[in-house]
């Protein structure tokens, strides 16, 4: 390639201009994806003759003034572009993730952030809106910061696209997170079990109350097993095996924007297989009637129970209780995931094998069983300590 800043005529070549050695004119540039890109004519310029055994070609001038012009129009494309056209173009290409966890970043992106973001340029939205969006989503809205930080996990994707397109330079989400950690919102929310106290009259209440006896054997499923709302929702018969005394896991019961679908689990560790107790058999044992299919709870119309319907009964159930009982009380916040973390509190109070209650309880990371496991021996240290006494020569 000739490397002069003129032709083989003389002619001064432009930026990005230059002539091949066959004689042919090559014009480079960037376009909108950041790659190099190139066209090429046997000629610069319109009065430029045509080569011999050359096709009538359109100068390479010309052509440069195409290629200028296809820019600013994609340019002026990207500065029209909203950020609901963003998001909707990153939910499409996000081929690798589930299409319950699509579904759900929807949801959420339709009830928090459209209002807010959906009409806005995305070259106009600046960190200062992002941050002012997560704390009005926080103050206004009453969101945890676990769900602004699942909300910012999706939207900084999103605008991490644009940038990979050069449609902005920076993202306006980064750092945003980081700042906002230090709001009380922020912290975790310390999630606690039910005591032996509470298990045992939340149990008897359900049992004996007329209104809610038919949610007993489900409150006594989730309890026993340690099983996500979603799993007990979804059981089917077939998955109880009374022969061998095993709960099998292999799916779950999705709800998002009111759809109902069935997914396998997440992680390899959502499959698992769950011995019975004997309190759990017999519950269950008292729901079958030979040749049952389908669902194993229902409510009273056949049909699935709906997660969240049982929320909200289960919460219902606690505040009616606390107006009946003076000596416990039950928590008002409470939820099918508390049923989940008593169970795994119970198991971590009788069993030191923190492998075998990781395998139980599905965790896909051990930190989260041995979390649950540290907060039980915390509160055991003083009774520990207090058997210890005597027991350990320390004078003579």
């Amino acid at each position: 390639m000739n490397s002069s800043k003129r032709d083989c005529k003389g002619r001064k070549l432009l930026r990005g201009e230059s002539q091949r050695s066959n004689g042919m004119y090559q014009y480079r540039y960037i376009g909108l994806d950041g790659e190099r890109h190139s066209v090429y004519s046997c000629r610069l310029v319109e009065t430029d003759p045509i080569p011999p055994n050359s096709k009538n070609t359109v100068p390479l001038r010309e052509l440069e003034k195409d290629v200028k012009k296809n820019l600013e129009n994609e340019i002026s494309k990207t500065k029209k572009l909203t950020f609901e056209d963003l998001f909707n173009k990153f939910i499409e290409m996000k081929f690798e993730i589930r299409q319950t966890t699509k579904d759900s970043y929807k949801e959420l992106y339709d009830r928090y952030i459209k209002p807010k973001l959906g009409n806005r340029l995305i070259e106009k939205i600046k960190y200062s809106d992002i941050k002012t969006m997560y704390i009005s989503l926080m103050t206004d809205n009453g969101l945890s910061g676990g769900t602004v930080k699942k909300i910012d996990c999706f939207i900084k994707q999103t605008f991490d696209l644009a940038v990979l397109d050069n449609m902005i330079l920076s993202n306006p989400c980064t750092g945003v997170i980081k700042e906002l950690r230090k709001a009380s919102q922020f912290k975790p929310r310390k999630r606690t079990a039910l005591t032996v106290e509470q298990q045992t009259a939340l149990v008897k209440y359900v049992g004996k109350s007329p209104k809610y006896k038919c949610w007993l054997p489900l409150i006594v499923f989730l309890l026993g097993t340690g099983c996500r709302i979603g799993e007990a929702a979804g059981l089917y018969w077939s998955n109880v095996d009374f022969d061998n005394n095993m709960i099998h896991i292999d799916h779950s019961l999705t709800t998002i924007s009111g759809k109902h679908s069935i997914t396998e689990p997440k992680t390899d560790n959502g499959y698992r297989d769950i011995p019975m107790l004997d309190d759990v058999k017999n519950t269950l044992k008292a729901l079958y009637v030979d040749g049952a299919e389908g669902y194993v709870f229902v409510n009273r119309h056949g049909h699935f129970i709906d997660r969240n319907y049982f929320n909200a009964t289960l919460k219902k159930i606690c505040r009616n209780f606390n107006l009946q009982s003076e000596d416990v009380k039950l928590p008002e916040d409470i939820s099918p995931h508390v049923l989940r973390h008593t169970f795994c509190t119970r198991m971590c109070e009788n069993e030191s094998n923190v492998k075998v209650i990781q395998a139980v309880m599905g965790h896909s990371d051990i930190s989260t069983t041995m979390d649950i496991y540290t907060d039980v021996f915390d509160s055991k240290k003083q009774e520990v300590f207090d058997n210890l006494n005597g027991k350990i020569i320390l004078t003579a």
